[in-house]
């Protein structure tokens, strides 16, 4: 999703930022195909980040037992910096996307499509900073009790 995003957002800086557009081979580069061959590209550096990390650390799941009423699976040999290397490329993406829709805010009201990018990358930007400190504190606890 954020590829595609990104993409367009790139599209739109390129058309308003570059004065010499017109006349220039960048121009070909703005057709729907190549956007959507950089969208695939950009999200199929996301699967391989996957499956290398699939490959050298595969999920294990266990049933944890705290109680005789109770039962939890628990995913075994997840280690929270690999989780927080796997989430890297995302926020990457979101952030420079964050940063492109700043870039172009002020285009002309034809193409305020930017504006909306913006709006939700700041409110991603937001989620996922709030997300960070929830999810580093909450799977060092969970670990502890287990």
């Amino acid at each position: 999703m954020y590829a595609g995003i990104l993409t367009k957002t790139i599209v739109v800086v390129v058309i308003f930022k570059s004065k010499k557009i017109l006349y220039s081979n960048i121009k070909a580069y703005l057709l729907p195909k190549y956007q959507i061959v950089a969208a695939v590209i950009l999200s199929l550096i996301q699967v391989m980040i996957l499956l290398a990390w699939f490959f050298f650390n595969p999920p294990n799941a266990s049933v944890y037992y705290p109680s005789l009423k109770e039962s939890f699976l628990v995913c075994n040999d997840v280690e929270d910096l690999i989780v927080l290397i796997g989430l890297a490329y995302p926020f990457l993406l979101i952030l420079s996307c964050t940063i492109l829709a700043t870039i172009n805010r002020k285009v002309p009201t034809g193409f305020n499509e930017t504006q909306y990018i913006g709006f939700t990358m700041y409110a991603t930007c937001i989620i996922w900073i709030a997300f960070l400190p929830i999810f580093i504190t909450s799977s060092s606890v969970i670990s502890l009790k287990v």
